[in-house]
């Protein structure tokens, strides 16, 4: 079953409209990640190609010339306005991708976007803009095939490839422990006029207590599990996806759940400063909704439930959070090993 990233690249940079309480599309936050990706994808074409990409070309009186582009030239050129764009706002909480980080040292380094944007067309200036435009190309694709450059992706990925087998082996034992299993997913987010002021610390904080206190209330009575993703966007600041696993024995009313854990986060973690969006109520946006009850056979809603799992570990695939101290930004709570004695009907072989 594909995994549909795109899709759910969309429902994560949607926030909630505080008058309506209807999910609002945020360009920038989306825009913002189709660029880390289309950048991601521009380098793996830059790496392909073995040969140099610009050259020179003289008008016929010899008095001004222009740089000629390859096809891939041409995609590294975009290349780099969408890596000035990512530049364009300082002191985000993110570590680029090794291969993104590089490209953008030695664009730092050789001063591609100063030289870029100069007007001079003179057949000299132009000959040495396309050498350093070569070179600084010949030098990323020698950098990102190092042994130092390999390690550093293999450290980079090794997080989020944890953190996916993890989760589905957690959700295999969730399910093998329990018939039914009452699925509830709920965005948690901050108020426009608030986010400015929260900080990762703070959005930590609120997680913290927000489990602490919920261990003895009656919201989590029937839990047996839950997923967090801590995530960060230009325009919708520090939130959190949630996903909470009951006992669907116990338990019926997912959208209430949802709506009920929202308020709480809303009114008595964050005191008024907290906002939510019940991803429950809203199924039908889903292509393959893997959230309500899912009963142990029902393979295409749990193959739903992967593909959200998929994007919360994926969404770090090109930049993640890099909070102080390696602070977490995800997180599983502790699930009981299966007992002899399970709940519901006898499950057929």
């Amino acid at each position: 079953m594909g995994f549909n990233y795109d899709h759910h690249m969309l429902l994560s940079t949607s926030s909630i409209d505080e008058d309506s309480g209807t999910l609002v599309y945020l360009t920038q936050d989306l825009n913002y990640l189709e660029d880390l990706l289309n950048l991601f994808n521009d380098t793996q074409l830059i790496a392909k190609s073995e040969c140099d990409e610009f050259s020179v070309h003289y008008s016929p009186s010899a008095r001004y010339a222009y740089i000629k582009s390859s096809a891939t030239g041409k995609r590294i050129f975009l290349a780099l306005k969408r890596l000035q764009s990512l530049n364009a706002v300082k002191d985000e909480p993110r570590e680029y991708h090794p291969t993104l980080a590089a490209l953008r040292k030695l664009s730092d380094q050789h001063d591609i976007s100063h030289h870029i944007a100069m007007a001079d067309n003179t057949t000299e200036a132009i000959a040495q803009l396309t050498n350093r435009l070569n070179v600084f190309i010949r030098q990323f694709r020698a950098e990102i095939t190092t042994g130092p450059h390999k390690l550093k992706l293999r450290k980079y990925q090794k997080a989020a490839k944890k953190n996916l087998k993890g989760t589905l082996q957690y959700i295999n034992s969730l399910s093998a422990q329990y018939a039914r299993l009452l699925v509830v997913r709920v965005d948690l987010t901050y108020l426009k006029d608030a986010k400015a002021m929260i900080t990762a610390d703070l959005a930590r904080q609120h997680r913290q207590r927000f489990f602490k206190n919920l261990q003895a209330h009656r919201l989590f009575r029937a839990c047996v599990g839950y997923i967090w993703k801590l995530e960060y966007g230009r325009y919708k600041g520090f939130h959190y996806h949630l996903l909470v696993f009951y006992d669907g024995a116990l338990v019926r009313q997912d959208v209430t759940l949802a709506r009920l854990l929202g308020e709480y986060w809303r009114d008595v973690i964050t005191d008024g400063a907290g906002n939510y969006y019940n991803c429950n109520a809203y199924k039908e946006r889903y292509r393959i909704p893997g959230i309500g009850m899912l009963h142990h056979t029902d393979t295409v809603k749990r193959g739903g439930l992967n593909i959200a799992i998929n994007y919360l570990c994926k969404v770090d695939t090109y930049a993640r959070l890099a909070l102080p101290n390696g602070a977490r930004t995800f997180g599983r709570g502790e699930f009981c090993p299966p007992t002899a004695v399970r709940r519901g009907r006898p499950r057929s072989p």
